[in-house]
């Protein structure tokens, strides 16, 4: 996803921001640019950066010339990369709970294979309808207009993080990643397994080990 974050302008050798993102995460904010199957590592990122880096590298030294009005405006860009997985998006987003815009079943039923099995009917959407539904979600994601429970298709939940600055989010994610990772060492140590995968074979002894080091953080932590 690319995202524009800030827009200084420089003024007697000074920056002045004149426009910074308040939803950077939003999809009214992102662009997307590519879509990447793989872990969320530095080296799956690093695999198709290099498909771009002419451009990235062009953009970054020669900046962009646009014209407002009668106003032209150089830019100079800045390029930063980060990472975030998508559970973290939709809950920043409040796109984690779509209703369907082709059929009448709800968020739940989407959650339910009897709904598939038992096959349930599709319905047409009018453009009006669409339309309806685009003009009814605000910029950060908020429905402003309720719509009757039986007629709520297509909308989405309100952002859980709608009006706070989430720069710092992919770097939350990151240590929190680090912190599972070093928890699940403390789990094998604990359990005397050496090795990082978990089968069927040590599923109980893990569970148990897993048990046993929560009780502690839970007493340390009186709760």
């Amino acid at each position: 996803m690319f995202v524009v974050l800030d827009i200084y302008e420089i003024k007697h050798e000074q920056n002045i921001s004149v426009y910074s993102e308040p939803l950077p995460n939003s999809p009214d904010a992102s662009r997307p640019i590519a879509l990447v199957m793989g872990k969320e590592n530095y080296e799956t990122l690093s695999e198709w950066i290099p498909i771009i880096q002419s451009e990235i590298s062009d953009i970054q030294e020669d900046g962009l010339c646009i014209k407002i009005d009668s106003r032209v405006v150089n830019l100079e860009i800045e390029i930063k990369s980060s990472m975030t997985d998508g559970k973290i998006k939709t809950i920043e987003t409040g796109r984690d709970g779509a209703y369907c815009i082709v059929s009448n079943c709800s968020r739940d039923d989407g959650n339910t294979s009897k709904c598939y099995t038992d096959e349930f009917s599709l319905k047409c959407v009018s453009l009006p309808e669409l339309w309806n539904m685009f003009f009814s979600i605000e910029k950060d994601g908020e429905i402003s207009k309720r719509i009757p429970s039986k007629d709520q298709i297509g909308l989405t939940n309100k952002p859980l993080l709608s009006s706070t600055n989430v720069n710092y989010l992919p770097v939350l994610h990151v240590l929190l990643r680090v912190f599972d990772w070093a928890l699940k060492v403390v789990y094998h140590r604990h359990a005397n397994l050496s090795s990082w995968i978990e089968n069927v074979g040590n599923q109980e002894v893990l569970k148990l080990s897993k048990k046993e080091i929560q009780g502690i953080f839970r007493k340390l932590n009186r709760y």
